[in-house]
C-alpha cells in the first residue's frame, strides 16, 4: 500500500494495478485514508484511481477529494466523479461552474470541462460555455466544449442567443459562439444552416460584435464548403434578411458562395443533386445507421477523418470516384501509402468483406451522398458483381494496383 506513493512512477503505478488486479476489498478503508489524508499528492491521486478499479470511489470520498489542495487530485477526482453527474446521488459540486470557473489550475478547468460534458443536458452545457467564455485564452477549453456537446450545438447555440446576460460578455462570449457556428457549418446540415442564419439575422444591429462573431463562424470554412456548396430547398430567408442589417458585403457573399439551390442565378442544373428513388433513399437511410456503427470510429461521424489513423472521406476521390475502385477497397481492404485529398496515410484500412452487398451498397451511397457529396448511389447489383470478379484476391489494395483498375 506504501507503495503508492512512492518517488518512482514505476512503484506507484505497479502498486495501483496489483491491487485492482487482486481485487480484495479489504483494503478500501486504507486506501480512502490514504486518498484523503496521504502526505504526497502523487499517492492520493492513486488511491483515488485504485480505489476507481476496485468499484469502491464513494462519494463522501470524492466530495472531499475534489477540495483537495493538489491540482492532480482535483483532477483525479473529477474524472472519477463522473458517474455521480447525473441521478440521485449526483455530486452538487460538478454543477458549481463558477467554483471550477475560478480554479488556479488550468488542468483541472480542462478536466472539468470534460466531465460537465458527460452529463449531456441543455443546463449543463450552458455552464460549461460560460467557463470556456471565461478563459478564451485557453484554447483547448473549447475544443473539449465543442466535443462534448457534438450534436447539441444549435440548442446551445440558441439558448445563449436568448440570454440577455450573455450579449454583454465580451471577447470570450463571441469566440464560443463562433466556435458553435464553425460547428454547424462543419456538419452541412440544411436545416442547422438555415436555422443560424435565422438566428443571426435577428441579431440586434447596435451588437455588431456579436453578428460578426456568428457570420465569421461561416467565413472560417468558406474556401472548403464552397467547394461543395450546401444545398437548400431555397434562398435561406435569414440570408436575404442579412443583406439589410450592417454585415460585411463580403462576408455576406462569401456566405451566399456556399449555399446552392433550385433557380439561383449562376447555378448550373447537373450541380444540383438529383432525387432519389425509393430504393435509393432505403440505401441511404440504411447506410447512416451502419457507417455510425462499424466506420465512424476511424473516419469519424463528419467524415473528417482521424489524423494519423484513418483518412477523410469529405472529399475523397476514392469516394466520390469509380465503383470500381471504391467497393473493392471496402470489400478487401486498402494498404498504405495512399494519397486522399492532398495528404498521405501509410496505415492499413481491413476489408469488410464479411458485409452482405446490400449494406455495402447502403454504406457507400451514404458517404457518396453525405457531406455535400453528389456522386451516384452504388447498386446492390454493382457490389455483386465487384465482389464475383475479384473473389480470387486474398489481400489488400495498394494506391497502384487501385489505380489500373478502369
Amino acid at each position: 500500500m506504501k507503495h503508492l506513493s512512492h518517488p518512482n512512477s514505476w512503484w506507484r503505478e505497479t502498486a495501483q494495478q496489483l491491487l485492482v488486479e487482486k481485487g480484495d476489498k479489504t483494503v478500501v478503508p486504507a486506501l480512502r485514508e490514504i486518498a484523503l489524508k496521504g502526505k504526497v499528492a502523487t499517492g492520493r491521486a492513486h488511491a483515488l484511481w485504485t480505489l476507481s478499479g476496485l468499484e469502491s470511489a464513494d462519494r463522501a470520498t470524492l466530495e472531499k477529494a475534489l477540495r483537495d489542495t493538489s491540482p492532480l487530485v482535483r483532477a483525479a477526482a473529477l474524472r472519477i466523479s463522473e458517474p455521480f453527474i447525473q441521478g440521485t446521488d449526483r455530486i452538487e459540486l460538478l454543477s458549481d461552474f463558477k467554483h471550477w470557473r475560478d480554479d488556479p489550475s488550468a488542468e483541472v478547468r480542462l478536466q472539468w470541462v470534460l466531465s460537465a460534458g458527460e452529463a449531456k443536458t441543455p443546463e449543463m452545457d450552458k455552464k460549461i460555455a460560460e467557463v470556456v467564455r471565461w478563459h478564451p485564452q485557453q484554447n483547448l477549453l473549447q475544443d473539449a466544449l465543442y466535443s462534448g456537446i457534438a450534436g447539441r450545438e444549435l440548442v446551445l447555440l440558441e439558448t445563449l442567443l436568448q440570454d440577455v446576460a450573455w450579449a454583454a460578455r465580451e471577447p470570450g462570449a463571441n469566440v464560443v459562439l463562433n466556435g458553435l457556428v464553425r460547428g454547424l457549418v462543419a456538419a452541412r446540415d440544411p436545416e442547422q444552416i438555415n436555422r443560424v442564419l435565422d438566428l443571426a439575422a435577428r441579431v440586434a444591429f447596435f451588437e455588431k460584435a456579436r453578428l460578426d462573431a456568428l457570420l465569421e463562424g461561416f467565413a472560417t470554412d468558406v474556401m472548403q464548403v464552397s467547394k461543395r456548396p450546401i444545398v437548400v430547398a431555397k434562398e435561406p430567408e435569414g440570408l436575404a434578411a442579412l443583406r439589410k442589417t450592417t454585415a460585411s458585403p463580403t462576408t455576406l457573399a462569401q456566405i451566399d458562395s456556399m449555399v446552392i439551390w433550385k433557380g439561383k442565378k449562376g447555378v448550373r442544373p447537373d450541380v444540383l443533386p438529383k432525387a432519389f428513388t425509393p430504393e435509393e433513399q432505403a440505401l441511404f437511410d440504411n447506410g447512416k445507421t451502419l457507417y455510425t456503427g462499424i466506420c465512424a470510429a476511424c473516419h469519424q461521424a463528419d467524415g473528417r477523418g482521424f489524423e494519423g489513423l484513418a483518412p477523410q472521406l469529405v472529399d475523397s476521390e476514392w469516394v466520390q470516384g469509380m465503383p470500381e475502385r471504391l467497393v473493392r477497397i471496402v470489400l478487401h481492404g486498402a494498404r498504405g501509402p495512399i494519397r486522399v485529398a492532398g495528404k498521405t496515410f501509410v496505415g492499413d484500412m481491413p476489408g469488410l468483406g464479411v458485409l452482405s452487398d446490400h449494406d455495402i451498397a447502403s454504406i457507400l451511397t451514404y458517404t457518396r451522398h453525405e457531406w455535400g457529396h453528389t456522386a451516384s448511389p452504388i447498386t446492390v447489383e454493382q457490389v455483386k458483381q465487384i465482389r464475383a470478379d475479384s473473389s480470387a484476391r486474398k489481400d489488400a489494395w495498394s494506391q497502384e494496383e487501385l489505380m489500373l483498375i478502369k
